[in-house]
């Protein structure tokens, strides 16, 4: 069996014993196991269990090999944070003070051991410099045990220091069991009058250095999506699901212009020309793949075998706003809903159009087109009384002429494109009717150019009112100044509540054959159960992949809150429409619970409180182009000032 000592009687001392002894207690042990045995001649306690040693053998770590192992350094983070929580509860220490700067610090000699201790620590988001040599390699006169001196060889020693915000990520997620190193900690951090330096999460390449040739993967991991690389949490893009050397060929369609007046002077949406763009633009992007000038031959090759594109949309909330649809009702719903079955529709005939003069893709004949099959969930899943499309005529004509490109729609990040354009993001609401811009001359408000001109005609447009809009975040929700109907109509992202940002993707998704890049803005006080409910809704709905953001998460708001005095007057719920669907479609007892529970209005037991200090925004919350902060829209970061993009595809 393993033997573990311990040796002192303070109260830290005590504490680790104590959770040792809990978790031992838990493993499968004899029925004469005494636990800690206390050894009075040595001050030493130690406990022995065959368990523990079955466990480090499984581990890799065996007599005369007490290190980190690969297996270690495989297992989930609950075990990173059990095992360095006893690494440091042994060998670790706290130093420093508020002048001279506090820091949590971890000796060894083995190099090696202090490196993987640095890796598994960044998988849980702490950072940790390493410095070597801080104590020399040398031969010394030291005390041998039998009363006399001897003379010893010691290895040189090695530190690993975490400080900054680090530290109190420590201190949160992973801490000390020793309860004096604790205390000694939280007091330590509970004197600080200022924020803790930000991490940047930034390394500098020193040099590159060729190495030979080894083969390189693509790793997959169905469910999650990401993987853990070195310490870096990767992930692949989200709305358009690639075949290795596969590529991105978008386009987007400005719904907002699409639209004509009617006798009454109001907009009707212009159906006509909405199938004319459709087929137009489902042309132009089988067009690009044969244009396109590839890197390298497999993607040539992939991108021709399949001719996947990704037709798409922007404009959607202008689009609505010009309709007078709310975009969270049941119309807004079923309206948008049309809307995405004429994109898939449209430019799946299309395609069908161009296999018959052009041909059908090379791997037309490998995939389910020719059993009558298509990648179209609303055909499926939705009664086809309620289509506005004949779907069955279009399967016929696929498999008597075949289809041009394995897949035609997306809708993917329109951030740069939507700027260009002027109008609002894919199918996001708008995320601020009104926000402001200071400059040395003065307050400057933008404003939505639809809300304006309805501002405008209705007599409400003034300063003060946009200065009232801004402060609450960029919505009229709540203001006594501005008629329901508008309020009703020109919702934001922040009126919006979360589960209906999932309702709006999902009737999109339905008829979308590739994914989408969706925005589901959560506010502040969300709890983790919440968003649970949001992954086990979004599971429900069938959508294929959901970007969650929690309103402050980033430490720069979702807005573009400039002002001092923005505050939200409004709380939201969830849509009727919502809770039907929910109430009918949701079977299983489990999900429906957790949702309903997640979609009650929580009031806070106290007032939440904000903290004086303003936060130093992040160098990478930073436009690189003019500086200004950035805001988080669709999946994208965007600079609101200059128009810069976070998302290069558009």
């Amino acid at each position: 069996s393993v033997v573990l000592s311990s040796w002192g009687e303070s109260t830290g001392n005590k504490s680790v014993r104590g959770l040792v002894l809990q978790y031992a207690q838990q493993m499968p042990h004899r029925a004469d196991f005494n636990g800690w045995v206390s050894i009075e001649e040595r001050n030493e306690y130690r406990l022995s269990l065959a368990s523990i040693r079955e466990l480090a053998t499984s581990l890799g770590m065996i007599h005369q090999n007490k290190t980190i192992t690969e297996e270690i350094e495989k297992t989930s983070s609950a075990f990173h944070k059990g095992f360095l929580r006893g690494f440091f509860d042994a060998d670790g220490s706290v130093q420093g003070s508020q002048c001279k700067g506090v820091s949590v610090r971890l000796s060894q000699s083995d190099l090696k051991v202090l490196k993987a201790a640095q890796r598994m620590l960044l998988r849980l988001g702490i950072m940790a410099k390493i410095y070597t040599n801080r104590r020399k390699e040398q031969e010394k006169l030291m005390p041998d045990g039998k009363g006399g001196v001897k003379l010893y060889h010691i290895k040189p020693q090695h530190e690993l220091v975490i400080s900054g915000e680090n530290i109190l990520r420590f201190h949160n997620v992973i801490g000390f069991a020793d309860f004096d190193k604790m205390k000694h900690l939280g007091m330590l951090l509970g004197d600080y009058k200022k924020n803790l330096n930000k991490e940047k999460f930034v390394a500098t390449v020193a040099d590159l250095v060729e190495d030979n040739t080894e083969e390189v993967y693509d790793v997959q991991v169905p469910g999650v999506n990401a993987f853990d690389a070195n310490g870096i949490v990767a992930h692949n893009c989200g709305e358009q699901s690639l075949y290795p050397y596969e590529s991105c060929n978008l386009g987007s369609i400005n719904l907002a212009n699409l639209v004509k007046r009617k006798a009454d002077g109001q907009f009707e949406f212009d159906w006509q020309r909405y199938e004319e763009t459709i087929r137009k633009t489902t042309r132009f992007l089988d067009d690009v793949i044969d244009m396109n000038n590839y890197p390298v031959p497999e993607i040539d090759k992939a991108s021709k075998e399949s001719r996947r594109i990704g037709l798409g949309v922007m404009g959607v909330a202008d689009l609505l706003y010009k309709l007078r649809i709310p975009y969270n009702s049941k119309e807004g719903y079923e309206f948008q809903s049309k809307l995405a079955e004429a994109l898939t529709y449209y430019s799946m005939e299309e395609s069908v159009a161009l296999a018959r003069s052009r041909g059908e893709f090379d791997l037309c004949s490998k995939t389910e087109y020719p059993d009558a099959k298509i990648p179209v969930a609303g055909y499926y899943e939705k009664p086809k009384g309620v289509h506005y499309y004949d779907w069955d005529a279009l399967i016929t004509k696929i498999q008597k002429h075949g289809i041009r490109n394995v897949l035609t729609t997306t809708v993917a990040p329109t951030g740069t494109l939507s700027m260009i354009a002027d109008c609002t993001n894919g199918m996001e609401p708008t995320f601020a009717l009104v926000f402001e811009k200071r400059v040395t001359v003065g307050r400057f408000f933008y404003t939505n150019k639809i809300f304006e001109q309805v501002l405008r005609e209705n007599r409400l447009y003034s300063d003060e009112i946009l200065a009232k809009i801004a402060d609450n975040y960029g919505s009229v929700k709540g203001l006594a100044e501005i008629p329901e109907w508008i309020q009703n109509i020109f919702v934001t992202a922040m009126d919006i509540h979360w589960s209906d940002h999932l309702m709006a993707q999902a009737v999109w998704q339905e008829w979308i054959g590739n994914a989408i890049a969706k925005t589901i803005n959560m506010p502040n006080d969300v709890s983790a159960e919440d968003v649970k409910a949001a992954y086990l809704l979004a599971h429900e709905l069938g959508l294929k992949g959901i970007t969650v953001y929690r309103d402050g998460s980033r430490h720069t708001q979702v807005l573009h809150m400039t002002s001092e005095n923005a505050e939200k007057t409004f709380d939201v719920s969830p849509s009727a429409h919502l809770r039907e669907y929910i109430t009918k479609s949701i079977k299983n007892q489990y999900i429906r619970n957790q949702v309903n529970n997640a979609l009650e209005l929580k009031i806070p037991d106290e007032p939440m409180m904000e903290s004086p200090i303003k936060e130093e925004v992040r160098e990478e919350m930073l436009c690189p182009t003019c500086k200004n902060n950035l805001v988080f829209v669709e999946g994208c970061s965007l600079c609101i000032e200059c128009g810069f993009s976070g998302c290069t595809s558009g």
